[in-house]
């Protein structure tokens, strides 16, 4: 399982809450591939051929982002940037350069490179990266930078210039569909999924969650499907103005509950009904979040489900105090009391941590000689603390 994907076991099932467990991701992280050096001129046949190098790049298991091919070059200068949602400090950055050759359909390879996030920040977000090829190294080298860029309530970014171009982010939509109930069917014949589609102006992106079925300790006609999608969002895809003028076929989400064939080899009944959510409704809900339980189908079943627009924010804005991004009564220790997220490693001061006290148990009974027993009144101190730095405030 590679990260964003995460599996979530409850201990309690019947108090168990996924919005309480679900962890959003970091931010957004802004690679920059600066230059390369110490490229070779090739030999081919006869013939000596300069390379024209271009980078493929990735953070984790994300979609790879090219750069502009530089041509008959041995120290090609770039400096270009390609953006990525981080879910974890330890993920790896990989990078890729590549000989374009323009006689054949495949390009050489010239040297791969990979570099956790953290090790990164290490050395205040630049790195040099020495390219190995078949387990070699031949001095070639890549500089990479990186930005690390907040999650946020606010969607000003959506129409910022500093957001738009290619390879470039804006924002985030964020699907979690939890539980649904009452579904209209045989419990020996449920077997629902909920399928959910983005529909922007340049394509359909559509999401599965898993299917629930009758099975012993599985409510086949309540199930849970916990389950967390993301959609990262470009300056295209949310057009000039945040609100679209086509509010119905733009940047919509629909969510349909379907149902398979059950666990009994009965045939599936398809679509028991479908919710939409605008890009209006996000707008004008507060912190453009709508988490709800609503009816869906005309058989009586509810589905219960988070979508949130999420914008960005950049280390200065952070600084000026404009994120505001607190959920689900978290606590957010504000940049200047905030540890680094890598122990030793300041990764920066605009790092915030959210720490979201949910629920106890175990607690017992303090049994007295004199009155009755007593029953605890618990309440809880946290604080975060890194070697060699003071305490931050207790909460």
């Amino acid at each position: 399982m590679v990260v964003p994907q995460r599996m979530v076991l409850p201990v309690d099932p019947v108090s168990y809450d996924y919005l309480d467990t679900y962890q959003p991701p970091v931010g957004m992280l802004r690679i920059t591939v600066e230059e390369g050096r110490g490229f070779q001129v090739q030999r081919k046949a006869l013939l000596k051929d300069i390379p024209d190098v271009y980078c493929k790049i990735s953070l984790g298991a994300s979609d790879k982002c090219k750069t502009s091919t530089k041509r008959d070059s041995l120290n090609p200068i770039w400096n270009e940037c390609s953006d990525f949602i981080l879910y974890d400090i330890d993920q790896k950055v990989y990078v890729t350069a590549f000989d374009k050759d323009t006689s054949v359909d495949v390009d050489d390879k010239l040297g791969k490179a990979e570099i956790t996030v953290r090790d990164l920040f290490r050395n205040d977000g630049r790195a040099d990266l020495e390219l190995e090829l078949d387990g070699m190294k031949d001095g070639i080298f890549i500089t990479l930078s990186a930005d690390l860029f907040h999650l946020s309530d606010q969607v000003q970014s959506f129409t910022s210039s500093e957001y738009d171009g290619k390879n470039k982010l804006c924002g985030l939509a964020t699907i979690i569909v939890t539980k649904a109930f009452d579904v209209p069917l045989p419990k020996e014949d449920a077997a629902t999924s909920v399928k959910v589609v983005y529909k922007s102006s340049d394509k359909e992106r559509t999401f599965y969650t898993g299917a629930v079925m009758d099975y012993p300790g599985i409510d086949a006609l309540n199930p849970s499907f916990d389950s967390v999608f993301h959609v990262p969002l470009t300056a295209d895809m949310m057009g000039s103005s945040p609100k679209s003028k086509d509010k119905n076929s733009t940047n919509t989400i629909t969510l349909t509950l379907i149902d398979g064939e059950g666990a009994n080899g009965t045939a599936g009944h398809g679509e028991l009904g479908s919710i939409l959510v605008t890009p209006d409704d996000l707008y004008s809900a507060p912190k453009h979040t709508i988490t709800k339980t609503s009816p869906i189908g005309t058989g009586g079943a509810k589905l219960e489900y988070m979508v949130k627009f999420s914008g960005i924010l950049s280390e200065e804005e952070f600084k000026q105090g404009v994120a505001s991004d607190e959920k689900y009564g978290a606590t957010i220790f504000e940049e200047n009391d905030a540890p680094a997220l890598t122990g030793d490693v300041d990764v920066g001061s605009c790092v915030a941590i959210r720490v979201t006290a949910v629920r106890g148990r175990g607690f017992q009974v303090k049994k007295r000689r004199i009155g009755k027993n007593d029953i605890p009144d618990v309440f809880c101190k946290i604080l975060l603390k890194s070697p060699g730095k003071e305490d931050s405030p207790k909460w």
